[in-house]
């Protein structure tokens, strides 16, 4: 019968291989969450000829002057089995004129018939903003969504979406 002699390179091969698959997998794990999406992940109903929305330096613009711009930004879910829900998220924006600007985080069942839903407004000055949002619940299979109105703005100040954020618990 033969001995399985394991010498010092392969020793040390092995322990390096060990140390490299652990990094690794702590790095997949914390990639799980802690996602921040761009406004060119948003999708508008394409009003107007030419549209009313269009993507300008990795922002979502809303080009009229007179009229708002409805969009859908998707989330991608982490684990979809879980109700545990979202512990944070966010809408970073640009609000070029005094009304409204309104995003409204969604949590909604595997067939889209049953939400939990927290609502934003803002009405205020112009200016870069942020919304953010208090822990929402989730369905198991179900999905994450903003429902954002971009408001008109005057020709040198577009309102607009700059990006979004949500993790998970």
């Amino acid at each position: 019968m033969e001995r399985l002699v394991l010498r010092k390179p392969l020793l040390n091969a092995l322990a390096l291989f060990s140390a490299f698959t652990l990094v690794l997998s702590s790095q997949i794990q914390a990639a799980e969450d802690r996602k921040v999406y761009p406004a060119a992940m948003c999708e508008g109903a394409q009003v107007g000829n030419p549209p009313i929305v269009s993507y300008q330096s990795n922002k979502l613009v809303n080009n009229s002057t007179t009229n708002s711009a409805v969009v859908i930004c998707p989330i991608l879910r982490d684990n979809i089995y879980t109700t545990s829900g979202a512990n944070e998220a966010y809408v970073r924006y640009f609000k070029g004129t005094n009304t409204g600007f309104i995003a409204n985080l969604y949590s909604y069942s595997s067939y889209g018939t049953s939400s939990y839903t927290q609502f934003k407004s803002d009405y205020g000055t112009t200016g870069y903003k942020l919304f953010s949002y208090t822990p929402i619940s989730a369905y198991s299979q179900g999905f994450y969504n903003f429902v954002v109105v971009i408001p008109p703005g005057p020709t040198g100040a577009k309102s607009s979406i700059i990006s979004y954020r949500l993790d998970e618990n």
